[in-house]
């Protein structure tokens, strides 16, 4: 192979020069913050997670929340997204039944999300027969997709 082995080199400088090809957009950031120019922007907050992509989506999502008691026909949570979108995003809840599997085996119950806006959403649990002490026996996930600029 001659005098090439600095092609492997951990030092982009040389790799980019003796590569010339690939210009300095090969050795871009991947990850770090918009205003920077870099492709994905990633935080969290209290209200979750979420990713930028430079193309204007991004995704959110909050893990094994606690619901609260609404009626005996609905456990609730109003979510707030971790940042907010420009348009109505799509939002996906999913439930952990792990604790909840016996009581709803003959109850069918179904997770929704109401009143979804740019900044927050209700989501929960319909069903019916629901008891204060289900709320905690039952976390709920959220996941949404939609456009922040």
């Amino acid at each position: 192979m001659g005098n090439n082995w600095h092609i492997c080199s951990p030092n982009i400088a040389n790799a980019a020069a003796t590569l010339g090809l690939l210009k300095s957009a090969a050795f871009a950031d991947i990850v770090g913050t918009m205003a920077a120019g870099d492709i994905v922007e990633s935080s969290s907050n209290s209200n979750g997670e979420y990713v930028k992509l430079a193309d204007g989506t991004m995704l959110c999502w909050a893990l094994d929340r606690a619901l609260r008691f609404t009626n005996t026909n609905n456990l609730s949570l109003g979510w707030g997204f971790p940042a907010p979108f420009i348009q109505k995003p799509l939002v996906l809840p999913t439930l952990d039944l792990t604790n909840f599997y016996g009581k709803f085996y003959t109850n069918p119950i179904q997770a929704y999300q109401r009143t979804v806006g740019l900044k927050d959403v209700l989501v929960g649990i319909a069903g019916s027969g629901f008891v204060e002490a289900d709320a905690s026996a039952c976390p709920i996930s959220m996941f949404a997709l939609g456009k922040y600029k």
